[in-house]
């Protein structure tokens, strides 16, 4: 009688099961990499659950047939879990997704935890994490900060070179308590450039290194926040602290609409650009891009309201992204997503882009008795245009955006963020820069041919004199040939000599008198 009972118990039991049995053993560890107490209750007070992308409804947890907690020999801490109990049978090819949790104290706001996701083959067994040990599946999974924690975590970024160009996108995922660009590295051992997308100007600013001066044109940076660095050689940047999630004040402007984020921790379960994407909302995004530094490009996934995402490709968080917005909001916001902007009609679902890649050129300027300027007192009687040769008709200035005067060491300098011309540079183009001071009046021109590579360009260090001239009248070198013009005011106003390009064009103003 007890065998009838116990076989129609298990018969029952078997009943209740869509799926065929397929084990996950996932080996943890502290964000100290230290293996956990799971010989008995509250087992660390490590929870979990899982669930099949597409299938969220269906989440089963720890307290689930063949599910719970293992301490194996070596102190080895781990978690298993059991497939077979999703009401809808598991196929190969699906996504299984795994989301484990400590929280010590249901009361507070902080918490660590740690998502593991993969592709389901046709194995019955599965053993994760026990490289550390001697086993199979890579090293042990780290349960991490996630929300004000004051325990110190590590991310890491593997940066590579190329043969050309040699851009990485890293983010400061951590509280690091960095402040400036050249905190990523002082010494410029790695980095010898970092910048910044700014939403609001829709241009990059760069600061750049040089063994001899240091950093030059430095700016403030912000933890949640990605920056793209050009690496001298192949490394790991690592960013060190504790876990604050960001909230990114997206939006709009009058011309382009791209703004660089980091895939949020807590958006760990979006595992696509579509999937980020609609999270966001369709609405709101048009496209999102994320960076490939083996081939120096954006790739990206785009939405058409008539053919949904396409090009789609997968996207980790903690990693850089560039969006293109169709209207402003707050995003992760708290509770919803709140629009801080009206929305602007948009569906056109081809990255517009906005100049080329980052990249920081410094020119070494003088006065007429070979010494230096002194910045900032002397940069209101200071101005430059700077431009393409070949493009002479996009100009940047003194103050455009990622451009300027700075002094690094005993030099002064005029930078220019060639990235942010209109049209995308291009190695063995001329940039070209025609500087002019007002007291006393002299002005210079200097060029540099732009190679394949985005490391910053330090110019005429050896040094270039500005050409003295009479007031009002500038010596352009080979530009502009000096000429006498015989000019008859018949009237007390002020005079203004321009330069004029040759098609036609306004370069820049070289004097004005009153």
């Amino acid at each position: 009688m007890k065998k009838i009972m116990l076989l129609v118990m298990v018969l029952v039991a078997l009943s209740s099961f869509a799926g065929n049995p397929k084990m996950y053993y996932i080996c943890l560890v502290d964000n100290s990499v230290t293996e956990y107490d799971f010989s008995a209750e509250p087992y660390d007070f490590v929870t979990f659950k899982y669930w099949i992308s597409g299938r969220e409804s269906e989440v089963c947890d720890q307290d689930d047939w063949q599910c719970g907690y293992e301490t194996f020999d070596m102190g080895i801490s781990a978690v298993f879990l059991d497939l077979q109990n999703f009401t809808t049978p598991w196929q190969p090819g699906d996504r299984l997704n795994v989301l484990i949790k400590q929280d010590n104290n249901p009361f507070d706001t902080m918490w660590n935890e740690v998502i593991y996701s993969e592709i389901i083959d046709g194995d019955p067994f599965e053993e994760i994490g026990f490289e550390k040990y001697g086993g199979p599946g890579g090293m042990p999974l780290i349960i991490t900060p996630i929300s004000g924690g004051s325990n110190i975590s590590t991310f890491m970024y593997p940066c590579v070179t190329t043969a050309g160009t040699d851009l990485n996108l890293v983010g400061l995922l951590f509280n690091t308590g960095y402040e400036k660009a050249s905190d990523l590295d002082p010494t410029g051992t790695n980095i010898n450039a970092v910048s910044h997308w700014n939403a609001e100007n829709q241009a990059w600013n760069t600061a750049g290194y040089h063994p001899s001066l240091g950093w030059s044109s430095d700016f403030a940076v912000q933890t949640g926040q990605a920056y793209m660095i050009n690496a001298q050689q192949n490394f790991d940047f690592t960013v060190t602290g504790t876990y604050t999630e960001a909230s990114y004040g997206l939006i709009t402007t009058e011309d382009t609409d791209r703004n660089m984020i980091l895939h949020p921790v807590s958006k760990i379960f979006l595992d696509s650009l579509s999937e980020l994407g609609d999270n966001i909302g369709t609405a709101n995004v048009s496209t999102v891009s994320k960076w490939n530094a083996v081939t120096q490009t954006w790739v990206s996934s785009s939405y058409s309201p008539i053919f949904g995402w396409f090009s789609d490709n997968p996207s980790d968080a903690g990693f850089g992204l560039m969006l293109n917005m169709k209207n402003s909001l707050t995003w992760p916001a708290p509770d919803k997503l709140e629009s801080i902007i009206e929305i602007k009609n948009n569906e056109n679902i081809i990255p517009k882009g906005a100049g080329g890649l980052p990249r920081a050129v410094y020119f070494n300027i003088v006065d007429d008795q070979g010494n230096p300027l002194d910045y900032p007192e002397d940069t209101g009687l200071i101005e430059f245009s700077a431009y393409i040769q070949e493009r002479p008709t996009e100009i940047l200035h003194e103050y455009s955006y990622g451009c300027g005067f700075t002094m690094a060491d005993s030099y002064s300098m005029a930078y220019v963020e060639v990235g942010n011309f209109p049209s995308t540079w291009t190695a063995g183009e001329t940039l070209k820069l025609i500087l002019t001071n007002f007291d006393p009046m002299y002005g210079c021109e200097m060029s540099v041919v732009l190679d394949n590579s985005t490391s910053p360009i330090f110019a005429g260090f050896e040094p270039l004199i500005p050409v003295s001239g009479l007031p009002g009248q500038v010596d352009m070198d080979h530009i502009n040939p000096i000429t006498s013009v015989a000019l008859d005011i018949g009237y007390d106003e002020g005079v203004a000599t321009l330069y004029w390009g040759y098609n036609g064009y306004t370069i820049f103003n070289i004097y004005s008198s009153d």
